[in-house]
């Protein structure tokens, strides 16, 4: 960034410091808190914003996020108004009954010395001094490890005997970290940029259903992974610099969370008593503690504006992940281990219908509601809460177990939409039917059902596979129509249509399609092969619906 572009960002800061006081004096917090946030963004660094920030949220209460920020802010202040400012904090903690919390860092090692030594040199570098510890658990490193572990004097290590194993080690760790502070799980081959465990434990304490938030990174799964990618850690080191700047706008509900940097409240780890043991070495005991948090009605919050680098997974390394018949043996353990604990298929509970979410078009503030019909653990119904804050949402699903655990969070019930009941006893703006109406005895019967259950000009936002697919067609023109676990012959399917069946059919329902598009797969070699050679025998068959997986369509009534 060149000097100039700082200075305007620096000046765009100092306007926003300007109108954030003069709101603090009407004392309308909120309307302060807005420009401070947007201050943040132009200078994330400028310690007046966060010291404003931390005034407002002492006097709404959010004790802890003003402690938080009023540590920011001395972490960045001037030697001219440190004194001031630590002077404030210092009467701030005096009026508290109790001591804000800090964070117990809690790393897991398995040799890996030179990225565990980054890690922690991170983790001392961007955090004020006696705002945190550091605890390491090591499962019988054999590379210098140990011995440099208690070299350190600011880190409280546990040699255990024997690899115990990551979610184990974990458990050990947090049991060692210091009464009341929250825990944050960080794998060792992680590096802490600036601001982004402010803006972590900022989100923890956003509100009381908070269970757990996570960070995004280079290399992570889960839909946390960052689209940018860069060739040295000092390039996403200047990445992070420009995204973390804390904003709760981009913070967002999730159904589960990556564990390489995740935090909880001490008392939420607590009471869902850490991780699952039985996954041994690791794999699978994140998505099990995001399900048992879930499950008590708590949110797990993803944070957009928390960039950790990652190296990724340098302790199954040595496993060599992509061909290990070991590697994959602990994956296929651990997920029969998941789905028998939860009652539940793994990717079923936490897929989104990123697809169809390009359907729903609202203005972001605007108030409407969503009913999703087979909305699984509600995974796409979170995503459009996330889009759309102003959304209410409910799901039906036939499921009873995912049905059940959904419900903890969500207005998710039980159902079967062809005994055509509303359990909600309302209209709604859009009805999403995800390949759902193949499953049904009658679908035309349901979709007319269901104009009486929109709202006037409301929508459905549908999606169905398309039988006239080549993969498909090819095996049927050699006497092959095989059912499936899975995809257009799913065992399951009732129904099946074509472009001009499912056109027609809205027709005759009484829906006007406003939208109709279409995904498509990569083919064979022979699938291709068919497809050209159908093409050129008849003219008439539209190619396009030869490649067509399955149908998005947004009707109105």
């Amino acid at each position: 960034m060149y000097q100039e572009d700082k200075e305007l960002l620096k000046m765009d800061a100092r306007e926003k410091i300007l109108a954030a006081s003069q709101l603090m004096e009407r004392q309308d917090w909120e309307g302060a808190l807005e420009v401070i946030y947007q201050g943040i963004q132009a200078d994330r660094r400028n310690y007046e914003l966060y010291f404003m920030l931390a005034q407002c949220k002492e006097m709404l209460g959010a004790v802890q996020q003003a402690a938080l920020s009023y540590e920011n802010a001395l972490f960045y202040a001037s030697d001219e108004d440190y004194g001031m400012m630590e002077e404030c904090y210092g009467a701030f903690l005096a009026s508290l009954p109790e001591m804000p919390k800090k964070v117990s860092f809690v790393l897991v090692t398995y040799n890996q010395l030179e990225m565990t030594q980054l890690c922690v040199e991170s983790v001392r570098h961007n955090h004020p001094r006696g705002s945190y510890e550091i605890v390491v658990v090591d499962n019988l490193s054999t590379d210098g490890t140990r011995e440099w572990l208690e070299e350190q004097e600011d880190i409280r290590a546990l040699l255990n005997d024997d690899n115990r194993g990551f979610p184990a080690a974990c458990n050990q760790g947090a049991e060692l970290a210091a009464e009341g502070n929250d825990i944050f799980l960080l794998n060792n081959d992680t590096i802490v940029m600036e601001n982004s465990v402010y803006n972590l434990r900022m989100a923890l304490y956003e509100t009381d259903k908070v269970g757990a938030v996570g960070a995004c990174s280079n290399e992570v799964g889960n839909r946390q992974r960052i689209e940018e990618k860069f060739d040295s850690i000092e390039e996403y080191a200047r990445y992070a610099g420009r995204n973390n700047a804390y904003a709760p706008d981009r913070h967002e509900r999730r159904l589960r969370l990556v564990g390489f940097a995740m935090i909880f409240r001490r008392p939420v780890w607590e009471m869902v008593q850490g991780f699952d043991e039985r996954f041994g070495v690791g794999n699978y005991e994140d998505d099990d503690i995001s399900m048992k948090l879930l499950e008590q009605g708590l949110d797990l919050v993803f944070c957009r504006d928390s960039f950790i680098f990652h190296f990724g997974s340098a302790s199954f390394r040595a496993l060599d992940r992509a061909k290990s018949e070991e590697y994959q043996s602990i994956l296929r353990k651990n997920k029969q281990i998941f789905e028998e604990k939860w009652k539940i298929r793994w990717g079923y509970f936490s897929h989104v219908r990123h697809d169809l979410l390009g359907y729903i078009e609202e203005e972001r503030g605007r108030a409407f509601s969503v009913l999703e019909i087979g909305c699984a653990s509600g995974a796409t119904l979170l995503e459009i809460g996330n889009r759309y804050p102003g959304a209410g949402l409910y799901g039906i699903e036939l499921d009873r177990a995912v049905a059940d655990m959904a419900s903890h969070y969500l207005d998710i019930v039980q159902g079967d939409i062809q005994e055509k009941r509303n359990p909600f006893g309302r209209r709604y703006d859009y009805i999403v039917l995800g390949d759902v109406l193949e499953h049904l005895r009658d679908p035309e019967d349901i979709l007319r059902e269901l104009k009486d259950w929109l709202n006037p000009g409301g929508c459905l936002v549908i999606s169905v596979p398309n039988i006239m697919h080549i993969s498909v067609l090819e095996p049927l023109l050699h006497g092959r129509f095989t059912y499936r676990d899975e995809g257009i012959l799913d065992r399951t399917h009732l129904k099946f249509f074509t472009r001009t069946e499912l056109v027609e059919m809205m027709g005759r329902c009484g829906y006007a399609i406003e939208r109709m598009g279409g995904n498509t797969v990569e083919l064979s070699r022979k699938e291709e092969g068919y497809l050209r050679k159908l093409c050129e025998m008849d003219a008439q068959i539209p190619e396009e619906e030869l490649r067509i997986y399955q149908y998005r369509l947004k009707v109105r009534a």
